[in-house]
Parts: structure tokens; sequence; C-alpha cells
């Protein structure tokens, strides 16, 4: 789990509880960028809820594209 990126890993991915600001575990293959960006999350257990933590509905393939960086950039409330 420190050379390739696991299930295990991509699981935590697609959590709802989130460890760091913007998500964890962005790597594709390699953990490598999570760990130069700290945002490696491997815990041992993995009991998580899965899915979005907000209730956002997408209008379109474009919003989904946009949301990420809506997120980052966009209005603050």
């Amino acid at each position: 789990e420190r050379i390739f990126i696991t299930p295990k890993n991509h699981l935590w991915h697609h959590s709802k509880e989130l460890k760091h600001k913007y998500g964890q575990n962005f790597g594709f293959l390699f953990p490598w960028w999570d760990m130069l960006f700290n945002t490696l999350y491997n815990p041992a257990h993995t009991d998580t809820e899965l899915g979005l933590s907000d209730n956002f509905s997408y209008r379109s393939n474009l919003s989904k594209l946009v949301y990420p960086f809506d997120k980052i950039f966009g209005k603050k409330d």
C-alpha cells in the first residue's frame, strides 16, 4: 500500500468522511502524490459511508466536472 494504490486506499477516496480539507487519496496508481501533499489516508478499518458529504445534485455532466473547482475557488458563504 506504500507502493501501489489498493482497493482499500481507493475506498477512502470515496468516503464521506474527509480527513483533509478537499478529500484524501487522490493517487491513481501510486500513492506518492498523496504522500508528497500529505493527503494519504490509510486506516486499518474500512467501515465508512461512501458519497459526497453534502446533498449536491448534479444538473448536467458539465456540472460534475466543474463541481470540485467551484468548491475550491467558488463563492464562499
